[in-house]
């Protein structure tokens, strides 16, 4: 990939990585906001279901960036891409622990 190009795409990645993370965080902090407002169950579980969608998403857009980086051989990118989707990954497993009401 020349060098130009490698830009661009990064520059492209990255703005998704954001947009990506921002959509996560707002689901997970509905998630909160409707257990710790006592929403009906139904609403908790939407806002789940947004929830696991928020995250497939953003895993999918921080391993596209991830794989770039591999490819040009940009290895401490890479591992601070992929320390950013472990760091998602517990804050959506802690999330997903949380009690539903009834």
């Amino acid at each position: 990939m020349d060098p130009v190009d490698y830009f661009k795409t990064e520059i492209l990645l990255k703005r998704e990585k954001i947009r990506l993370k921002t959509n996560f965080t707002k689901a997970r902090k509905k998630v909160v906001s409707h257990l710790e407002g006592y929403a009906c169950s139904a609403t908790v579980n939407d806002a789940c279901k947004q929830l696991d969608f928020a995250m497939d998403e953003v895993i999918k857009g921080l391993d596209s960036l991830s794989n770039m980086y591999m490819e040009v051989d940009e290895l401490e990118k890479c591992k601070i891409v992929i320390a950013e989707m472990e760091k998602i990954e517990l804050e959506y497993e802690k999330q997903r622990k949380m009690p539903v009401p009834i």
